[in-house]
């Protein structure tokens, strides 16, 4: 009886194991995580111009930095502004994943993934943006070799691009996920790891983000 106890104890333990680490196995196959077929069952766009571009990191100890997606040109624009000067700028249409693995939200120090995500991936307070960039800043200044034109387009620049990315919350989607508006990613949360996927193919949202969801499902069937 004691056997077979310690046995059912291993075997658990085994398929949790393989459930945490899941994603991780996949980390140098972003493109059997989200096969084309996948991708072609959920989208029923035209992808005949479609290129695949898969981006590896040089350094084999970040295979998160990886990216995979499909990118084919699009009649979308976006306006953008940067130093004070805007300009219209083609977007094309994309469909991928990023970001496999490990991520920066675990530098939030909570108590468990779940929190250190939803501290991570939040809209920051304006007070919290004005004590950031105060220290940024201060940083920045310290940097004696770059101009005072230099120093004020850095800081400007990283104002732009905190003011550009806003996160909405959604429910459903493995154990916690958001929306990145501006980039059009779906960032989730599972099993301690996390992974970005991108669903850039209309104007509107709420395409990109149903497209996003059913992509993310595919690749948690994968790991369940």
């Amino acid at each position: 009886m004691k056997f077979c106890i310690i046995i059912s104890l291993l075997l658990a333990f085994s398929a949790n194991n393989h459930a945490q680490n899941c994603l991780i196995t996949y980390q140098d196959k972003y493109d059997q995580l989200l096969p084309i077929e996948a991708i072609k069952k959920h989208f029923s766009g035209d992808m005949s111009k479609a290129k695949k571009e898969y981006r590896v990191n040089k350094n084999p100890k970040y295979r998160n930095h990886d990216t995979y997606s499909y990118n084919w040109p699009s009649d979308r624009t976006r306006e953008m502004e940067m130093l004070g000067r805007k300009m219209t700028v083609p977007v094309s249409n994309r469909i991928g994943l990023t970001w496999v693995g490990d991520d920066m939200f675990k530098m939030s120090k909570n108590k468990s993934d779940l929190e250190n995500f939803r501290f991570f991936y939040r809209n920051l307070t304006q007070k919290e943006l004005d004590e950031a960039f105060g220290q940024a800043e201060k940083q920045v200044q310290k940097k004696t070799n770059a101009t005072k034109e230099q120093k004020e387009a850095a800081v400007g620049m990283a104002k732009d691009m905190a003011a550009t990315t806003k996160f909405e919350n959604v429910a459903g989607v493995g154990e916690a996920a958001v929306w990145k508006l501006g980039d059009n990613e779906l960032i989730v949360l599972f099993k301690g790891y996390t992974f970005q996927v991108i669903a850039d193919v209309s104007k509107d949202k709420a395409t990109n983000l149903e497209l996003a969801r059913k992509l993310a499902a595919e690749v948690l069937v994968k790991c369940k």
